[in-house]
């Protein structure tokens, strides 16, 4: 009995570290990363290009050009950049099929992008910081032409840009 007794502490300090994790919370968080070791292309405020953009409309001129300031980021600032739509953007209506497509055009330091053709980004054309990055400049996506839209609707399309370093060449 004596023996009983002094094993009782023993067992509710134990109940009450069971009871204790019993209530415990865990959770586990999945961290991914895109990882390119020779280019970047962020905001110009170290953000990452944002992978939605809302367009205003205004009924009077159509769709208002959406800016964003960028910086390039690279481990060679010797080599030529080489920058691409991966296809020629458009916004869809998602709400009338029937409505025509609105063409997007995209342009970065000013120069219109196209599926078809490289721009190149001759790097002594950029100031470079000491880590590798450029000065600010504008990408810009605009409506194509100019205007009205003849259907109301929800638009929606994708811009896919391409980007890498011209393995090719090396400017002194």
């Amino acid at each position: 009995m004596k023996k009983s007794l002094l094993l009782l502490p023993l067992t509710l300090v134990a109940s009450g570290l069971l009871a204790s994790t019993a209530n415990a919370y865990e959770t586990d968080i999945v961290v991914t990363a895109d990882v390119d070791t020779t280019l970047g292309f962020m905001q110009a405020d170290g953000n990452e290009i944002p992978k939605t953009l809302e367009m205003s409309y205004l009924p009077t001129t159509g769709l208002k050009d959406y800016i964003i300031r960028t910086k390039l980021y690279t481990n060679d600032t010797s080599k030529n950049l080489l920058m691409r739509l991966g296809s020629n953007p458009q916004l869809a209506n998602t709400t009338n099929s029937s409505a025509p497509v609105v063409p997007l055009a995209v342009s970065f330091m000013g120069t219109k992008l196209d599926a078809a053709k490289d721009l190149t980004i001759n790097p002594s054309n950029l100031i470079w910081d000491n880590d590798g990055a450029s000065q600010a400049q504008d990408l810009k996506i605009s409506q194509a032409t100019q205007g009205k839209l003849s259907v109301a609707g929800r638009y929606s399309g994708n811009v896919n840009l391409i980007i890498t370093q011209d393995a090719s060449t090396t400017t002194p």
